[in-house]
């Protein structure tokens, strides 16, 4: 789901291997991130948030009937996770969230987590 995107294939490979972490594609070789990253964009399932035209967030996520899975997710700005549920909520509004966190299988609260993003006065999504 390259929204509006001019992001090549090997900028997103790049940026993963950049930004990864002891807790976010630790254990992935290149091999594995271009197969994840492929597989995504096939699904439809693959998000990019891009700030002053450069990568700023990389969500790849697994769609199945009603929930969309977390597979990794990897954002370099404190407003990256609000625009990826802005876009969770154009593209996927009412499937739960799950993922993998700390090797447990966790199944989020997704109004809660809506409901805490939200400008409490107007209910007007906070602007990234």
């Amino acid at each position: 789901m390259l929204l509006r995107s001019t992001v090549k294939f090997i900028e997103v490979i790049r940026f993963i291997r950049e930004h990864r972490s002891n807790k976010v594609f630790c254990e992935w070789t290149t091999k594995d991130i271009v197969a994840a990253v492929g597989k995504a964009l096939d699904e439809d399932s693959l998000v990019i948030v891009e700030r002053h035209g450069k990568i700023s967030a990389i969500a790849i996520l697994s769609r199945g009937k009603g929930t969309i899975h977390v597979i990794a997710l990897v954002t370099t700005h404190p407003d990256d996770f609000r625009t990826l549920l802005t876009v969770y909520l154009e593209r996927f509004k009412g499937a739960n969230i799950t993922a993998r966190r700390r090797g447990r299988f966790v199944k989020y609260p997704t109004a809660k987590l809506l409901r805490r993003l939200w400008e409490t006065k107007d209910k007007i999504p906070a602007k990234a």
